[in-house]
């Protein structure tokens, strides 16, 4: 029944393109009428052919809501070039504009909100078309028989059983969204009010609404992000025994990324397309503001206690005060609950040394969790090592020291 009133729908929407094509020739006639409609109707050949709703009038009026959008915020130079619709893991529908002659907008068809934009990237989708998902900043699938492949970066794919990890991130984004919809472009789009409201099309104003206010919804998933940190450039690697420094950096990073609120001052710490860190320049900083030199080596070892202190005197330094909240603590009784709430946790113990037999004193970020073993009475941690090609690793049952995180406050 729901397929044959989509079909009709869609027989329904053809027909209304139709007549609106020969309404605008026969209004103005003869060969200037095809030359006006062809171009005048090429907005109405971009609502005919979306699909954010079964309704060409619908459609039309999103594509207005883009345009104001693009003028608001990228600027005049900017074209629409082609529709595409995404879904998250849970069937919650996105519609993705490609833009030209670069740049793309991905907006949310539910909470009124355009939740992804840039000038400068090309669309993560462009060479895809067809099983298109969509889980929030740099999660961009498509699916392919049984497994769901990266558009980006081809050696990231997961099979049927490892959607639900995926979910799980895109669901709090979800959440988020929903909490403050912008009701101003609901409103237009069903045809209440007959303006755009250019103050809330995530604008200016919307982005001072959202510096001000805090929010604990990532804007990337931790099951994402750190298992992507897989060479030495990207995770703040350094020698010398850093390895609490570098755990600290991952964080920072991840935090940054996540939630923003300041983090990072220093553009030259992080890669911004690639959303991961850039060298050891955070690592490095982090050991100065500890007395140590950053060009000499064999450092101090460190605790989470104290990566607690140093991370003080980088808030300090950033003027970040105020926004978190940073913790240490003995053992691990609380890694568990911090990881449920969104934030990576840093372990500081005695692990199994994944290169060689026995184990390594040594400080590690945990970002996922598991149980394992009779009725599952065993835990388990994921954790980048904080090495090249060791950023997924799992430990069970670890013999952790202390922990070290941070939180919104």
């Amino acid at each position: 029944m729901d397929k044959m009133l989509k079909k009709t729908n869609k027989i329904i929407l053809g027909i209304i393109c139709f007549l609106l094509a020969s309404v605008t020739i026969l209004a103005f006639g003869g060969t200037s009428a095809i030359a006006y409609a062809q171009t005048k109707d090429l907005d109405s050949k971009f609502a005919c052919n979306m699909t954010a709703y079964d309704n060409y009038v619908l459609n039309e009026r999103l594509l207005d809501l883009t345009k104001s959008h693009i003028k608001q915020n990228m600027g005049e130079d900017f074209l629409i070039e082609k529709t595409k619709t995404l879904y998250d893991f849970d069937g919650n529908k996105y519609t993705l504009f490609e833009l030209s002659p670069t740049g793309y907008i991905i907006y949310h068809i539910d909470s009124g909100k355009f939740v992804e934009y840039s000038a400068e990237s090309v669309s993560p989708y462009l060479n895809v078309s067809k099983n298109l998902y969509y889980g929030g900043a740099m999660q961009y699938y498509y699916g392919v028989k049984d497994t769901l492949q990266h558009t980006i970066k081809k050696d990231i794919n997961f099979s049927a059983s490892n959607i639900s990890m995926l979910a799980l991130d895109s669901r709090k984004m979800v959440k988020a969204l929903n909490v403050n919809i912008l009701e101003s472009n609901i409103d237009y789009i069903n045809g209440k009010c007959s303006n755009i409201n250019i103050a809330n099309i995530e604008g200016e104003v919307e982005k001072k609404e959202k510096s001000l206010s805090k929010t604990t919804s990532a804007r990337i998933g931790m099951t994402s992000f750190f298992p992507n940190l897989k060479t030495a450039s990207q995770i703040g690697y350094r020698d010398g025994g850093a390895c609490g420094y570098i755990a600290t950096n991952l964080v920072i990073g991840y935090n940054y990324f996540a939630f923003d609120y300041g983090l990072i001052s220093n553009s030259s710490y992080v890669n911004f397309s690639n959303k991961t860190m850039n060298g050891s320049g955070l690592t490095d900083r982090l050991l100065v503001l500890n007395g140590e030199n950053p060009n000499g080596g064999n450092f101090g070892g460190t605790t989470s206690n104290t990566m607690y202190n140093v991370m003080k005197d980088y808030m300090d330094e950033i003027n970040n005060y105020e926004s978190w909240k940073c913790s240490w603590y003995l053992l691990s009784p609380n890694t568990k609950s911090t990881l449920d709430d969104g934030y990576p946790v840093a372990l500081f113990g005695s692990f199994d040394n994944p290169q060689a037999s026995g184990s390594i004193n040594h400080a590690v970020v945990a970002y996922d969790y598991g149980n394992y073993g009779l009725f599952n009475m065993y835990r388990k941690y994921r954790v980048h090592f904080g090495w090249t090609d060791y950023a997924s690793v799992w430990l069970e049952s670890p013999v952790v020291g202390s922990n070290f995180f941070m939180k919104i406050s």
